[in-house]
Formats: structure tokens, sequence, C-alpha cells
């Protein structure tokens, strides 16, 4: 049975007891529905952890991120009373808050929830296999729930889990189904990871570089116990073993796709100097091929677009990108010469070069935003870390502007403004674009303010003066010219 907590005593102690203050009240009434007092949580009892069991395994495990649990050895485990606690109710909690819609079981399942994490929160010290799987239930159970902000550190405690316990690495003193579990486990938690850091490298726990596992065996194999002959690495060229691990790879492929947006210019500085160093030979082309001069001006317009987003990051300086904007235009006014379609990007190109020469000589005529631009992340639109409910609370370390001599009652207000309860708070606003407040329109929610708001790499990237970008029109380029 489960422990009583240390409160249910107090409750229950002596008459004489100091009663709550109306602060103490009125925090107690602005917590979330979810947040479920754990002196009222009873133990589920053997038909529940059977039904939860039975439904987790018809209807949620097909789901690839839910994968990697073996259904005979936990129903042995269960039947000879051996499951760990935390696991059972971390089942109850994603198999009820999955498939039930009545409101007392919905309930109960937060109950469940909130004392599974409890558990393991208590025993970070004991980190184990079976409650490694217990957490990673818990955080899609968050996920589904909606609650983005305390499922998010969750995530980075669960790597630190896999990575302790070396699931990254292949064991071979064990058998085949506790190897197999541990790599399915392992290949779980990095679908979850790159789902949260959505090809960001500051929200990445667990990268790919660092697990040497081979990828999941086919169903039927893990199933019945059954250790496949030969194992396939995630690299590897071979016919993928089943869906699960073609699944990994779509995931993988979608990481590597997010995190090669940055790479874009440094993959335009190479094209740009190998351009240069073909117009450093002072050769004569009499002709050259249109698509050298797409070629040219898109590296320039990346660089410049670069500069300005990624310029922390990028290592070629503005005297090397100058030389490359004067070599790519003598390619594209080379090509003008016998195709006069390519005179609009030539004009297009002298413009953008000229602006941005303006700009680094006089930076006072940069827009505003332009100049207070630093390094900055860029979120997609489906990004869980925009979802969370994360506060900004920045303006609090510094000094405050008022000062008593200045204004009393404003001085007096302020340091009378959290006397109240929770509710009169003005919080600071959320964290969603991780850009300055001042720039952001009234009425703007988080995914408008987001930079890439489409679904490719590139839109959203012209929106800045100076480096408008027609997509359609760029796109009419064939082999006979440009049709503009």
């Amino acid at each position: 049975m489960f422990s009583l907590p240390f409160f249910e005593n107090e409750r229950n102690g002596p008459k004489d007891a100091p009663q709550r203050s109306s602060e103490q009240e009125a925090q107690t009434n602005a917590e979330p529905p979810t947040t479920i007092p754990t002196d009222a949580f009873r133990n589920p009892d053997n038909v529940q952890i059977q039904v939860a069991l039975d439904t987790f395994f018809m209807r949620i495990y097909p789901i690839p991120g839910y994968a990697f649990l073996h259904r005979a050895s936990l129903y042995d485990r269960f039947h000879r009373g051996q499951t760990d606690q935390c696991l059972l109710l971390a089942i109850i909690a994603i198999s009820t808050c999955l498939t039930e819609v009545d409101s007392a079981k919905r309930e109960y399942a937060a109950q469940c929830l909130k004392k599974a994490e409890q558990l393991i929160i208590n025993n970070l010290s004991q980190p184990s296999i079976i409650r490694t799987q217990a957490l990673l239930l818990i955080v899609r159970c968050k996920m589904c729930l909606g609650e983005y902000s305390s499922a998010f550190p969750l995530v980075s405690l669960l790597s630190r889990f896999a990575f302790s316990l070396r699931l990254n690495y292949d064991d071979q003193r064990v058998c085949f189904l506790a190897r197999e579990a541990r790599r399915r486990l392992m290949w779980a938690i990095y679908m979850l990871d790159q789902t949260w850091a959505a090809g960001l490298l500051e929200f990445t726990t667990c990268p790919v570089d660092a697990i040497y596992v081979g990828l999941p065996c086919p169903e039927e194999t893990w199933e019945l116990d059954v250790c496949p002959e030969t194992e396939v690495q995630l690299k590897s060229q071979t016919k993928l073993p089943g869906l699960l691990a073609a699944d990994v790879c779509v995931s993988y492929l979608r990481d590597k796709i997010l995190r090669c947006r940055e790479q874009c210019t440094h993959h335009a500085a190479q094209i740009a100097g190998i351009l240069t160093s073909l117009m450093d030979l002072r050769l004569e082309f009499p002709i050259l091929p249109l698509d050298m001069a797409v070629c040219a001006y898109q590296c320039i317009r990346l660089l410049v677009h670069g500069q300005r987003t990624y310029g922390h990051k990028i290592s070629v300086s503005r005297e090397r990108v100058k030389q490359y904007q004067h070599s790519c235009l003598q390619i594209i006014q080379t090509v003008a010469r016998t195709s006069p379609s390519v005179e609009t990007i030539e004009h297009d190109l002298k413009s953008l070069i000229d602006e941005t020469q303006d700009q680094n000589a006089h930076p006072e005529n940069r827009p505003r935003h332009i100049q207070q631009q630093g390094p900055r992340q860029i979120l997609s639109i489906h990004s869980l870390i925009a979802r969370s409910e994360f506060v900004d609370d920045s303006d609090e370390l510094a000094l405050q502007e008022v000062h008593a001599s200045d204004n009393p009652s404003a001085y007096e207000k302020h340091n009378h403004e959290y006397g109240g309860p929770l509710s009169t708070l003005e919080l600071p606003s959320p964290l969603p674009s991780f850009d300055t407040v001042e720039h952001m329109t009234p009425g703007s929610t988080v995914a408008s303010q987001m930079w890439l708001q489409g679904g490719n790499a590139f839109e959203g990237a012209w929106d800045e003066p100076g480096i408008g970008f027609d997509l359609i029109r760029q796109m009419q380029w064939d082999g006979m010219g440009y049709f503009g």
C-alpha cells in the first residue's frame, strides 16, 4: 500500500494547530486543475491494472514511441508481483488519458501520473531501466495532456537516466530480450528528444552521434524472443528490419533536415568560393549556362541573410563576402550579355550589394530591428518549446527605474505588489520567439512571432528589408532561360 504523506498526519493533528492564512488559501485555489492532492490517492487494484495493461498493448503499443515494453515479460512480472510500482501507475495514466473520456477515470489517471512522477523524483539517485521506462511514459502522458512546461525538464532527466545506464551501448552479457529492450528504450528516448529539440543544438539532450546500438529488430522476433542473425545500424545501406526501425530512420532524417538549415550559409560560401576561383583565372567565357547565374545570385543572397541571422556562427569575413559579391556579379553580367532575361537578376543583385554596403558603412541607417538583432533561436511552427509557457523574468534582475523620491505612491505600490493573492500578480510575458517584446505586434500569438512559419526551410527568411525573395519567379528558370 502507498504510505500517506507527512501532511496527512498534520491535518488529523490537534485542533489548536495554526490556521492557514488567506494568502495560502488563495495559492491553493490558484493551482491548476491537474494538481491532485496526494492524500486523496488510493492504490489501484489488480483488475484496474489488468485492464490498463490490456488497453496499452492493444491500442497504444503499436505507436512507435511506445513500442519498448515486452508484453510477455511484463505480464509475467505482474502476475508474480514483481512489477515496479511507478511503471504500473504510468501505464494506467497513459492508457486512461488516451482512451477514456469519463471525467472520474481521467481524474484518477491524473493522480496516478502525479504519484508515479513523485516516486521517480524521490529516487533520482537510483536510476533503473524500469524507472526510465516509467519516466518516458510520464513525459508522453504530459505531452498528451498539454503540460509541456512540466514535461520539458523531465526530457533532460530521461536522457541522463539513459546515458547513466549505458543504454547507448549494447551489453553482450545479457540475453537477447534484455538487450533488445534496452535498444528500443534508447531509440524511443531519442525520438522523443529530437521532437523537443526540433533541430536546435541547445535543446538536444540525446544526440544521435552518442548512440552506438543497432536499430530495433522486427516485431515478430521481439515478441517471440528470437535473436535475429544480423543487426542493422542506423546509417547502414541494408534493408530496414521492420516498421519501428523505419520510423527511427524517418525521425533521424527529419532531425538532420532541421539541423541543415544553418549549413545553407556554409554551403553558399563554398559555392561562392568556387565561382570566385573561376573568375580569378581571368579567362574569356563567351557563353556560360543560365544555371550558373542563378547559382551565383542565390549564393550572395544566402550569405547576406546568413550574416544577419547566423553572424556569430559564420567564419567568412566581410571582406571575403565583398569579394564573393564582386565575382558573382561578374558571372551574372557575363551571362546577361547573351541572355537579356538575366538582366533582372543583375539589377536585383546590384541593389542588394549597394544596400548592404551602405548599411555596413552607416549602421545608423539600418532599420531598428536589424540594429538590435543578435543571435536568436529559430523555432519551427510545430516546436514544443514554443508551446511551453515559460516565463522570462529577466526584468526582475535589473534595478527599478522608479524611486521613492520621484513618485512615492508608485514606489509604495511596487513594494506591495506581491502582497495580494497570486491571481493579482502581473507575471512577465511568455517567451515565444526569443526576441525583444517591444517589437511584437499587439495581439500576436506565439506562432505568429516565430521565424519560419512555413513548411520549408527558406520560407520567411526573406522578410527583412533589402532581402526580398520572389520564390515563384526564381522557380521559373529552366533550360531555355528566364520567363519573367
